[in-house]
């Protein structure tokens, strides 16, 4: 066997010639798979790439912020076209935690000169890097929106602030303290439409925003900061169509502007305060031009916001009642202001809606999830309702609405004297024995009562309406005490559930 010496100098040499031989190689076989696919390409055009490079460009604007970058990755011709289109590059979006910096700077240089929209931040998110706030106010002066999630570097709000923001149109700083500037650099402020802020510092010199009509913050002190001047806020904004406040205090405010639509406040002693503000002196309630939607968020008894929305009109209303962990009550009525009131649990509902019966002599009609229900302990008793609708949203309830109408045990959720129809809306309907149980009067009862001898109309709306065929038995216990018995699709309700204030 022969053995061959090499010295340290000829190891190098065979290693470096090995490197160069296996460059040559991958770039070889990069070029002859490129001109493959090139040739294969010019030989298969996809549909995309035969249109003109306007209507690429164009179709291109319907993707999604991220989807833009993903496409530039499909093909040469997908890249070339994105490429050349800078306002495809101008709106990003991060709200994954671990936020990517790089990203967001290739989106700043592909986007040009065009104005930009930039989302950073999320509730869950490592602190975003300096780099990040450094790039947003060296290009501030192009900015159309920000979104900025995120309560690091604490400066970065003074700072832009004291930037030229000519196109400036939406600035939400969840956790930043806004200090108006005395003065905007440039002479004009922004053309600010929303704003979102944990409270803003307003000077004693400050030029009036009246194109904002979206405004959310906070009106306490906190984390060493003042509280917001109310006294001043309406002088600064004007214009207010949407206002959210939290940590309103009963003297915070002392007006609110002729323009507002739409109010949600949360405040600090709920117990007394939302009395006050809801009294026809307070500043919500004496507030004469009229609000389309009113929320109060965790108050601790529900009987103001009844007697404000009864002020309101004397018609027939809808109460609609929606329960998870916590309660959305919203109280409607065509062309009148609709009131939500959010509250933290359902304990003290039946107790809380029964102080307040005086107030819904013309309550017409009733929607309720039946999660609700099955927690209150005590029965619920509406006087004048003649239309009921229970909605059940996962399959457990359905479940225990069967349990309900089985036992002999439970308390009596409803009592509706005046009861005429009825509604059971259903998303998941695993199981449809909840549904025979209901077609007895007497099963029926254990879960809501009525005083008539018929009601008029009961509707069955569920997913599939086939899955109800052949139960002419069922069907027939229904006609025993209805006049009337419907089966039908349950997506409409659904869909409308979702949209209205209770969702």
């Amino acid at each position: 066997m022969t053995v061959i010496k090499q010295d340290g100098a000829d190891a190098m040499k065979i290693a470096g010639l090995l490197d160069e031989i296996m460059l040559e190689l991958v770039t070889l076989v990069r070029s002859a798979t490129a001109n493959t696919a090139r040739i294969w390409n010019g030989k298969h055009p996809d549909i995309v790439s035969r249109l003109p490079v306007e209507v690429r460009t164009a179709c291109f604007r319907w993707l999604c912020p991220g989807d833009v970058l993903r496409a530039s990755h499909v093909c040469r011709s997908w890249r070339d076209t994105t490429l050349s289109e800078a306002r495809l590059w101008s709106v990003f979006q991060s709200h994954n935690p671990y936020f990517n910096y790089h990203l967001l700077e290739l989106y700043v240089e592909r986007s040009g000169s065009v104005n930009l929209s930039i989302c950073v931040g999320s509730p869950r998110a490592i602190e975003v890097p300096h780099r990040t706030a450094a790039l947003i106010l060296a290009n501030a002066s192009r900015l159309r929106s920000l979104i900025y999630r995120d309560a690091s570097p604490i400066h970065v709000a003074t700072a832009l602030l004291a930037k030229h923001l000519p196109l400036l149109e939406e600035l939400v700083m969840p956790l930043h303290h806004l200090r108006l500037p005395t003065t905007w650099l440039g002479g004009t402020p922004p053309v600010l439409r929303r704003i979102e802020a944990a409270g803003l510092d307003i000077p004693d010199t400050f030029t009036p925003l009246p194109t904002v009509t979206s405004l959310a913050c906070r009106m306490d002190a906190h984390n060493g900061w003042r509280p917001t001047d109310g006294r001043r806020l309406f002088d600064v904004f004007p214009c207010l169509e949407t206002l959210k406040l939290s940590g309103v205090a009963s003297s915070s405010l002392q007006r609110l502007p002729p323009s507002l639509r739409s109010l949600t406040v949360s405040c600090i002693d709920p117990a007394s305060s939302f009395s006050h503000l809801l009294a026809p002196t307070g500043w919500i309630g004496s507030h004469g031009f009229g609000l389309d939607s009113l929320t109060l968020d965790k108050p601790v008894f529900i009987l103001p916001a009844f007697e404000y929305f009864i002020r309101r009109h004397n018609k027939p209303w809808n109460m609609a009642i929606r329960g998870d962990a916590a309660v959305r009550i919203s109280l409607q009525c065509p062309g009148v202001c609709t009131v939500t009131v959010l509250l933290q649990h359902d304990s003290y509902l039946s107790s809380q809606l029964s102080i307040a019966k005086p107030a819904m002599e013309n309550l017409a009609s009733l929607t309720v999830t039946y999660d609700v229900l099955c927690c209150a302990s005590d029965t619920l008793i509406i006087h004048r309702a003649t239309h009921l609708e229970i909605v059940l949203i996962t399959d457990s309830e359905a479940c225990r609405l069967y349990s309900h109408m089985s036992s002999s045990g439970d308390p009596v959720s409803l009592h509706m004297p005046r009861l005429e129809t009825l509604v059971f809306t259903c998303a998941l309907l695993a199981r449809v024995d909840w549904v025979t149980r209901a077609s007895s009067r007497t099963q029926l009862c254990k879960f809501v009562t009525f005083d008539s001898a018929r009601l008029k109309h009961i509707t069955l709306s569920v997913p599939d309406p086939h899955m109800l065929d052949g139960r002419e038995s069922m069907m027939n216990g229904f006609k025993t005490y209805a006049d009337g018995v419907t089966v039908e699709n349950s997506t409409q309700r659904l869909d409308d559930f979702r949209a209205s204030a209770v969702w």
